[in-house]
């Protein structure tokens, strides 16, 4: 079974990249990252076996929109790490425990992060990431 403490931030990254562009159930994507870098279809960078498909999903710019940018300096404050870089937010090379703590700082509730998978907007291009937790009470 997976646990966070087994790896240093180094070989969970390696761990976190999947081979194949597939989805959260597992199924090749249509859409691929090779074939339409700026448009791909979700897919699963992160994913523990206890994720489940009623799993509550929070999309990267969701948690910017519905979060002042004071409460995100705060959660980051409290778990002394720097979630976003540059101009936009990036789960994809994040801890997921580093995640699961902003997050649960955030809802006010613990949480624990079962898959993280990463898309393109079709309109920009750019990177959005879709992170499912489940209630860690």
């Amino acid at each position: 079974m997976f646990s966070y403490d087994d790896y240093d931030i180094d070989e969970l990254h390696e761990d976190m990249i999947f081979k194949e562009d597939v989805d959260i159930y597992g199924n090749p994507v249509k859409r691929t990252r090779k074939e339409f870098p700026w448009s791909y279809d979700p897919v699963v960078i992160f994913k523990l076996a206890c994720f489940e498909e009623k799993d509550t999903a929070f999309y990267s710019d969701q948690v910017d929109g519905e979060f002042s940018e004071k409460e995100q300096d705060k959660a980051m404050e409290i778990t002394g790490k720097k979630m976003f870089g540059g101009e936009f937010e990036h789960f994809s090379w994040k801890n997921p425990h580093d995640v699961e703590g902003y997050l649960s700082i955030l809802m006010r509730r613990n949480l624990k992060v079962t898959a993280i998978t990463e898309g393109a907007n079709l309109e920009t291009g750019n990177p959005y990431w879709i992170v499912y937790v489940q209630n860690a009470d």
